[in-house]
C-alpha cells in the first residue's frame, strides 16, 4: 500500500514545521515499524515539487488526494489498553499507546493515550467523503456508547478534519503497548445508511452531493472529463485513483511481488479482438462491469467508470451506432442495482467458466514487477522454482511430491520439478525414492517388481548395490 511517511522518526511528539514527506509503498507489518521508530503517517496529497518529498505547506484539504485509513485518537482515556481495547466494537488495524502515555513533560503528567488505526482496502478520494466516514466509524467503534457523560474531548475532535498527521510512538517508553490484528475493512463494513452523517452545511470542497456509500451515481467531472479531454491525458488524471480491476486480489503481497490465489479467484477474459457493431459490444461491458463488481465489492461508480471506459476505448470499435458516455453511465448505475452476491450467483456459470482458466500454479504476480510477456514468465518461472523448491520433501518419491503439491493448490508437473531440482540433485532425490521403496525383509525378486509397480524400475545390478547399502545401514 502506498501510504505517506516523515522521512524521519522521532522520539517525541515532532512540530511538523520543516519536516519533509514521502511516499512508501509499504504492508502493514512494515507501517508498524515505522511507528514504532516514530514516523508520522499521513493521508496522500497533491505536490507538484519534483524531488517527490512533501512539505508540511502541501498538507492543506485543498491539495488532499486520497486515504486509506482513519484514525481516532484518544486522549486522557479513562480505562487502561486492555480494557479499552475490549470495549470496542470494531476492532483497529493498528493500535498504540502514543508520545505522551503516562509520560511526565515539562512538569505536566498525561494519562492513558491511545490511538487507533483502520485501515480500508478502498481509497477515500475526498474530505466530504472522509468526514463521513469518520463520523460513521466512531459510531461503530462503540466509542460513543462507553465515552457517553465523560470530556467530549476524550476523542481528539481535530482529527474530523481530514489532514491531521497520524503521529508514530516511542517504543522505548513504559508501558508501551502495539498491536498488528493485520485486518483490512471495507468503506462498505461502515454503517452510512441514515445519511446523518453527511454535513452539507460544510460543502464546498467538492460539486458532488456525498451520498452514503453510498452514492450509486457517477460524479459530473469524471464524466465531463472523458466526453472533453484526450484519453490519455484523461487516463493519466484518473489512473492513480482508480485502479484496473480485471481480477480477484489481496492487497497483501509476498515479498511485494506474488501471491496465491484464493478458491473464489477469477480473472475477467481478455479481449483480443476490436468488437465491432453487432458483436454485443454493451452486452460485454454491462457483463464485464457486472462482474467487477463481484470482484471489488465496495467498488465505488466512479471506479466502475474509470473501468468501463477503458474498455470502450481499447476494446470497441465505435464509429457505428455509437456507444455514448450517457449510455456507460447507465450500465454503471444499473449494476448497483443489485448486490454483488446476487450478480454471483447470476454469473455463476460465467465465472466457474472463467475460473477453468486460472493459474495452475496458483501464483499471480503483481502488477508493475514485469514490463513484457517475456518478462513475467520468467520472473514466474523464478517464483514457482522456489516455491517448488520449498515444498519439496526429499523423503518421498518425485510423483508423491507432485501429488503433495498439488493437494495444497501448487500444481507442476513431474519433468518440471525434475528440472528444477536439476539433473545431479534429482539423480541423488531418486536413488532416494528407490532406497526408500527397499524392503530389505523381501527378496531382490518381489523388491524388483514393487519398483516397477512404483514407476521406478532399475537395473538388476543397481537394484543389488542399493538393496545391499540399505541392509548393511540397518546392521550398522
Amino acid at each position: 500500500m502506498y501510504i505517506c511517511t516523515t522521512v524521519d522518526g522521532f522520539q517525541c511528539k515532532p512540530n511538523l514545521a520543516g519536516i519533509s514527506w514521502q511516499i512508501k509503498n509499504l504492508t502493514l507489518n512494515e507501517i508498524v515499524d515505522q511507528l514504532k521508530c516514530g514516523h508520522s503517517l499521513s493521508q496522500n496529497f497533491k505536490t507538484s515539487r519534483k524531488t517527490g518529498l512533501f512539505s508540511q505547506t502541501d498538507r492543506t484539504q485543498d491539495n488532499y488526494k486520497s486515504t486509506q485509513f482513519i484514525f481516532i485518537d484518544l486522549d486522557e482515556y479513562p480505562d487502561d489498553w486492555d480494557a479499552m481495547l475490549g470495549s470496542l466494537k470494531l476492532q483497529p488495524t493498528i493500535a498504540y499507546t502514543t508520545f505522551r502515555h503516562r509520560q511526565t513533560i515539562d512538569g505536566k503528567t498525561y494519562g492513558n493515550r491511545y490511538r487507533l488505526i483502520y485501515f480500508f482496502k478502498d481509497e477515500i478520494t475526498s474530505i466530504s467523503d472522509f468526514k463521513c466516514y469518520y463520523k460513521a466509524l466512531l459510531q461503530q467503534t462503540g466509542l460513543i456508547e462507553v465515552l457517553d457523560g465523560k470530556d467530549k474531548n476524550i476523542i481528539d475532535p481535530h482529527v474530523y478534519s481530514g489532514v491531521l498527521a497520524c503521529h508514530g510512538t516511542n517504543s522505548n517508553n513504559t508501558d508501551f503497548h502495539i498491536i498488528n490484528t493485520h485486518k483490512w475493512y471495507n468503506l462498505s463494513d461502515l454503517d452510512l445508511q441514515s445519511g446523518n452523517y453527511i454535513n452539507k452545511e460544510e460543502g464546498g470542497e467538492s460539486n458532488i452531493e456525498y451520498l452514503p456509500i453510498c452514492s450509486t451515481h457517477v460524479s459530473k467531472e469524471i464524466i465531463n472529463d472523458s466526453m472533453t479531454m484526450d484519453y490519455d491525458l484523461w487516463y493519466h488524471k484518473y489512473r492513480t485513483k482508480y485502479p484496473y480491476i480485471d481480477r480477484i486480489q489481496s492487497p497483501e503481497w509476498i515479498d511485494n511481488k506474488w501471491q496465491w490465489i484464493g478458491e473464489d479467484y477469477f480473472k475477467l477474459k481478455y479481449i483480443s479482438v476490436t468488437l465491432k457493431d453487432g458483436n454485443r459490444r454493451r452486452t460485454q461491458l454491462h457483463t464485464r462491469t457486472m462482474l467487477r463488481r463481484v470482484i471489488e465489492p465496495n467498488v465505488t461508480p466512479d471506479a466502475l467508470y474509470f473501468n468501463i471506459f477503458i474498455d470502450l476505448h481499447k476494446h470497441i470499435n465505435n464509429d457505428e451506432d455509437v456507444i455514448t458516455c450517457k449510455q456507460l453511465v447507465q450500465i454503471v448505475e444499473s449494476v448497483f442495482k443489485k448486490t454483488p452476491e446476487t450478480i454471483a450467483h447470476d454469473y455463476a456459470d460465467l465465472i466457474a467458466d472463467l475460473q477453468e482458466k486460472n493459474p495452475k500454479s496458483g501464483i499471480i504476480l503483481k502488477r508493475g514487477t514485469y514490463s513484457s510477456t517475456a518478462e513475467y514468465i520468467k520472473n514466474l518461472s523464478e517464483v514457482r522454482k522456489q516455491q517448488a523448491l520449498a515444498f519439496y520433501d526429499p523423503s518421498v518419491t518425485l510423483k508423491e511430491n507432485v501429488e503433495i503439491m498439488a493437494a495444497n493448490g501448487f500444481k507442476i508437473s513431474d519433468r518440471t520439478l525434475r528440472n528444477y531440482l536439476g539433473e545431479n540433485k534429482h539423480r541423488e532425490a531418486k536413488n532416494d525414492e528407490i532406497v526408500a521403496l527397499i524392503d530389505i525383509s523381501k527378496s531382490l525378486t518381489w523388491n524388483s517388481n514393487n519398483l516397477k509397480s512404483h514407476g521406478r524400475a532399475v537395473n538388476w545390478n543397481k537394484l543389488k548395490r542399493l538393496y545391499e547399502q540399505k541392509a548393511q545401514k540397518v546392521l550398522n
